[in-house]
């Protein structure tokens, strides 16, 4: 049977702690806004050559020494500074929303090279028709190394959501490193 830690797995489940998944209950802010501030502007990645993917996984397949590999990492740089859009409510609370598009993706992924948030702010992940909500991730998701990283998102499309109350402490940094694009179903393995 295929190994079930293939490079997004390993990222996911083994690189990282149990800590950086753990979420608190909570719906993303923006799900209560009117529909007409619903619009948001997507980012779309680069290109996966998935035919090259899997002609090389034909062969990688075969090797039962290495993990199944069923996703690619898109290497960013997107944070709050440079991508997605903040909203300011009039008690001074931030929101800050960023979609990202990858075409062809059975599931996204995220991984954050900077993550550091302040007590009180939230971050979610979701995809587009909200069926999927990861979070609330918070301060408890702090790590010393600033890495997070994402559970599997279902589609080609997600939205990441960073809630930032009034008052904080400090601002949050936040900076996605990667966008992991599953070019073949992950749950194949068990076919």
């Amino acid at each position: 049977m295929k190994h079930f830690t293939g490079f997004m797995l390993a990222c996911l489940l083994g690189i990282f702690s149990v800590q950086a998944q753990e979420s608190k209950p909570g719906v993303p802010p923006s799900f209560s806004w009117p529909q007409e501030r619903q619009e948001l502007t997507f980012e779309s990645m680069a290109p996966v050559d998935a035919t090259k993917l899997l002609e090389e996984d034909m062969v990688l397949d075969t090797i039962k020494d290495i993990p199944w590999r069923f996703g690619t990492p898109i290497y960013t740089d997107m944070s709050p500074q440079n991508a997605g859009s903040w909203y300011v409510y009039e008690n001074g609370d931030r929101l800050w929303r960023l979609g990202i598009k990858s075409p062809g993706a059975y599931a996204l992924t995220l991984i954050f090279d900077r993550y550091i948030l302040p007590a009180g702010a939230e971050l979610y992940v979701y995809n587009t028709d909200r069926s999927r909500v990861i979070g609330a991730f918070t301060d408890y998701n702090n790590q010393e190394d600033h890495y997070f990283a994402t559970t599997l998102i279902e589609g080609e499309e997600l939205v990441v959501e960073y809630f930032e109350p009034h008052g904080v402490a400090f601002p949050g940094e936040l900076k996605i490193e990667s966008v992991n694009h599953a070019y073949r179903d992950p749950l194949d393995y068990v076919k």
